[in-house]
């Protein structure tokens, strides 16, 4: 695998800039930068009152949360990005992992095109993580950005407790909402 770092790959409207750590440093397209920042991997949140038990007199914690700071999940570090760029495509790979537990793997694959690229995300995760409290990715946008729109449950917050009262679909909203 080959570093890339540096570069600025283009394609049609599309401009992804790399930094020397083969991260993403931006994604630009039409010349308005649309990604601040690198896209990486998350697998923690916060843990919130419904991931535990609480009593007037005290908070009981769950055995989920236990399990989770167990496995080190608010502690793992990252590997460096390690990069490829052969025939239109783009591949960045890193490893999450706490101390020597068992890894899990973010592939990014960009395959780029005259008006633009397709982008497939791959998250790999260890059979041991049976049970986490995110999976996902997290990026910056630029200031500025005041509208969202998504495709999945809405409007509203969805925990799995009450993911019933959902609806998928296509929505959107302002960010301050």
């Amino acid at each position: 695998t080959s570093s890339v770092g540096g570069q600025l790959i283009e394609a049609g409207e599309l401009t992804v800039s790399l930094d020397s750590q083969n991260q993403i440093a931006s994604v630009s397209a039409g010349g308005v930068k649309i990604i601040a920042g690198d896209v990486t991997a998350c697998f923690w949140r916060a843990p919130t009152d419904n991931d535990g038990v609480q009593t007037l007199e005290e908070v009981v914690v769950s055995s989920r949360w236990k399990d989770w700071l167990a496995l080190g999940l608010d502690q793992l570090s990252m590997s460096p990005v390690r990069a490829q760029f052969e025939g239109g495509v783009l591949t960045l790979e890193r490893e999450w992992q706490h101390g020597n537990g068992p890894k899990a793997v973010h592939r990014s694959r960009w395959n780029f095109h005259d008006d633009g690229a397709q982008i497939d995300e791959e998250i790999i995760v260890p059979e041991a993580w049976n049970d986490l409290p995110r999976v996902g990715l997290r990026f910056e946008v630029p200031a500025g950005f005041e509208r969202l729109a998504w495709f999945g449950l809405g409007p509203d917050e969805s925990y799995n407790d009450r993911h019933g009262a959902q609806t998928v679909g296509h929505w959107s909203s302002r960010v301050e909402d």
